[in-house]
Order: C-alpha cells, then sequence, then structure tokens
C-alpha cells in the first residue's frame, strides 16, 4: 500500500471515529462522555452535549478534508504543508473553543458540600 492511501485511510478512520463519537454524544447524552465539567453546576446538558458534538463533527470535517488533500496534493510538497498548517491550526482552535465553550454550560453556583459536617 502506497503513503498516499494509507495517509488517506488513516484520516478517514480518524475522521470516522470522530463522527462516530458525536453522534453517541447526541443520541447518549454527554453526561460520563464529556470529561472535565463539573455536572453538578450544568443546568442544560443536552445543549452541552450538542455542542460538544458539534465540536467533534466539525473535527472530523477538517481531519477528513485533510486526508483528502494528502491524497490529492502528496506530490505538492509546499501545498500540503500548507494545508497540514491549517488543518492543525484549525484543529487546535476547536479544541480551545471546546474547553472556553463547556465553562458557558457550568451556570449554576457551586453547590455547597455538607456531607464533611457532624
Amino acid at each position: 500500500m502506497s503513503d498516499q492511501l494509507t495517509g488517506l485511510l488513516v484520516t478517514l478512520l480518524t475522521a470516522a471515529l470522530c463522527w462516530a463519537l458525536a453522534i453517541v454524544i447526541r443520541i447518549r447524552g454527554p453526561v460520563g462522555l464529556v470529561n472535565g465539567v463539573d455536572w453538578r453546576r450544568v443546568s442544560n446538558p443536552q445543549a452541552l452535549g450538542r455542542f460538544a458534538s458539534l465540536i467533534l463533527l466539525l473535527i472530523g470535517a477538517i481531519v477528513c478534508a485533510m486526508g483528502v488533500a494528502i491524497y490529492a496534493l502528496f506530490d505538492n510538497h509546499p501545498l500540503l504543508n500548507i494545508v497540514v498548517v491549517v488543518s492543525v491550526a484549525s484543529i487546535c482552535a476547536l479544541s480551545a473553543i471546546a474547553v472556553i465553550g463547556t465553562l458557558r454550560y457550568q451556570d449554576r453556583p457551586v453547590p455547597k458540600d455538607h456531607g464533611n459536617r457532624r
């Protein structure tokens, strides 16, 4: 198998994994699948799940487009490097948006823990 075809297959499988996880989060709900969130403070878990699912769908689309670009531009190294840099920068930006966006859904006040008092 050529390097060109291997790059396409790996990126398409990665995109399919992102899309499958996004669909599972959308259908099952985000609790247990979205990490780093204080669920006691989330007022609308389904909206947070839709947001996380959207971010994963977009990341999967970028990875898929990058795979097609790797396949199509395999011999054009300067243009391929630009596509890869733009793709990686887009994925990093979406990851930052995901981290900041999850804070938007944690709008309830911090619950007080009364379990330690006697």
